[in-house]
């Protein structure tokens, strides 16, 4: 009986501290327009931040497309350069040797006009011409 007595004891107290806490949280707090300010201004600067760091994404991936952009272009204006030097030693090398006409056929003066070189003193005979090459388009 003693175990009753002392387990309807424990419950009594339990039963005490546990109903006034209930009370307490179960009132209406009072609110508080300087809190609901503050926490309006808190969600509008963490929105603020959130979009600070996309535009900073954003233009870190911007800032990459650029330099990519600007590698390509020295990379094309390198080719370029390339290209217009090897066309420049092709019309170099073709201006020194004897070409066809422009519609790229080699018609017979043509032919002998490259063959023929000019004639010397007291020779009547036309001598021939040495390193000429003749080039067909």
């Amino acid at each position: 009986m003693n175990r009753w007595k002392t387990m309807a004891m424990v419950g009594a107290l339990a039963m005490a501290a546990w109903v006034p806490s209930v009370g307490a949280q179960t009132t209406t707090p009072v609110p508080d327009p300087q809190a609901h300010q503050d926490r309006r201004e808190l969600r509008r600067d963490q929105r603020d931040l959130r979009q600070d760091r996309q535009d900073m994404r954003r233009d870190g991936r911007d800032i990459r497309q650029d330099k990519q952009d600007l590698r390509t272009d020295r990379q094309d204006r390198y080719r370029d350069r390339q290209t217009v030097r090897q066309d420049e030693k092709r019309s170099s090398r073709i201006g020194r040797q004897v070409t066809g006409p422009p519609s790229g056929r080699i018609s017979a003066t043509s032919i002998a006009t490259a063959a023929v070189s000019t004639r010397t003193e007291g020779t009547s005979a036309p001598t021939i011409g040495t390193g000429v090459k003749i080039i067909a388009r």
